[in-house]
């Protein structure tokens, strides 16, 4: 119950993504073309992808901000239930390396 409010952060923010998700692919598509057409071997050609790819990464970050969208905000769901989680794992492993509550008993000493 206490994680409900991070779970709404977290399919709210998974929308944002997925509205700016069609712009960002169309974006992918001109970016695979445009390299596929690119014949620059050398030096010259690395140079020509370096600068097609950072004008793509421009493109899909101007594309997430008109959506409001962040791959971090998305995330932020399991980065924070994760600690919580561990410490669960690690306290039952802690009951159960102790020996006082056993299933053979019912849970009851």
């Amino acid at each position: 119950v206490a994680f409900l409010p991070v779970v709404y952060h977290q399919l709210h923010a998974g929308a944002k993504l997925a509205a700016a998700a069609p712009t960002i692919s169309y974006l992918h598509d001109l970016y695979k073309r445009s390299l596929r057409d690119l014949a620059v071997k050398g030096a010259a050609g690395r140079a020509a992808r370096v600068d097609k790819a950072r004008h793509f990464y421009s493109g899909a970050r101007a594309a997430m901000r008109m959506h409001g969208a962040s791959p971090l905000a998305a995330m932020s769901g399991p980065l924070i239930q994760l600690p919580a989680f561990a410490f669960f794992v690690l306290t039952t492993r802690g009951l159960i390396d102790a020996g006082g509550f056993g299933l053979e008993t019912g849970g009851i000493a």
